[in-house]
């Protein structure tokens, strides 16, 4: 799907790979097609990749979206939340390799609160970044 464009992020873009084709591998999945965006962010819905992947929901062309991590799919809670009901509406599953599918009520709560603190996390760094700047 997308990989980090950090790479210190999640272990780097080779690893994230890596760890896709091994989650693909271990799961029996076949790759119907890849969507990646490298070098844009996880704030914006408007991606070239994920405007693809959304257009071929309709093609009916897979039925399952795999995605290294949730903060890769999006970083803010509400594209977040888009994103996963896109794939819903679809009857598109979604899977990440680096967290379980949330079933419960109380894994969903806890799912999207990660998301939450992304979103925070992201805001701080922004704010930080931009304090530090030299005028």
């Amino acid at each position: 799907m997308r990989s980090s464009v950090n790479e210190d992020d999640k272990g780097g873009i080779e690893r994230q790979n890596t760890d896709l084709i091994d989650f693909v591998i271990a799961n029996n999945l076949i790759v119907a097609e890849e969507y990646v965006d490298e070098g844009v962010s996880g704030n914006t819905i408007n991606r070239p990749a994920i405007n693809q992947l959304r257009a071929d929901l309709e093609k009916e062309i897979f039925d399952v979206v795999l995605i290294y991590d949730p903060t890769i799919l999006a970083r803010t809670l509400i594209l977040y939340q888009v994103l996963l009901d896109d794939f819903a509406s679809h009857k598109i599953e979604t899977l990440f390799v680096t967290a379980p599918k949330p079933v419960t009520d109380e894994e969903i709560l806890i799912d999207r609160m990660k998301m939450v603190f992304t979103e925070y996390q992201d805001c701080l760094r922004i704010k930080n970044s931009a304090s530090r700047q030299i005028y």
